[in-house]
């Protein structure tokens, strides 16, 4: 119970602090998938992978989940020195909250976190190739376990 205590408040600490670098991250992820995927989707028609021909945006799209996985944990690392700037680590560790709880609750934050910016690419990449959203659902488990 002390830990989804910690994890809902990592969760709207997380909004709240860094609500721009969350919304810049979404940003980025929408810029590369509608701009730099189209357009490179006309210059490069087909790759061959694996004896697979995929489009560019089939290429980029995995890439761009990883990006957003690796993004997160930066995140939420970010996280503990902003509890550590304002005293909020120490207010928590003197109080119910021991430090394992405390280093698991960023670790489910960051899974968290992954997973929603996993399904937010996967969204985007489903307006433009649905195929390819298909595809990427099967990588979703793995979220979890790149993002700890």
């Amino acid at each position: 119970m002390r830990l989804l205590r910690l994890v809902r408040r990592d969760v709207v600490v997380g909004f709240r602090t860094l609500g721009g670098a969350t919304l810049s991250l979404a940003l980025m992820l929408a810029l590369y998938i509608f701009v730099a995927s189209l357009s490179y989707n006309t210059i490069v028609q087909h790759l061959e992978l694996f004896g697979r021909s995929v489009n560019y945006i089939e290429f980029l799209a995995p890439g761009l989940a990883s990006i957003a996985v690796a993004e997160t944990s930066f995140l939420i690392g970010s996280l503990y020195w902003v509890d550590r700037r304002i005293g909020m680590f120490e207010q928590l560790v003197a109080g119910p909250f021991t430090r394992e709880q405390y280093v698991a609750s960023k670790m489910v934050t960051a899974v968290i976190y992954s997973v929603a910016y996993t399904f937010l690419t996967i969204a985007l990449v489903s307006t433009l190739s649905p195929y390819t959203a298909l595809e990427m659902l099967r990588t979703v488990p793995m979220t979890p376990i790149a993002s700890t």
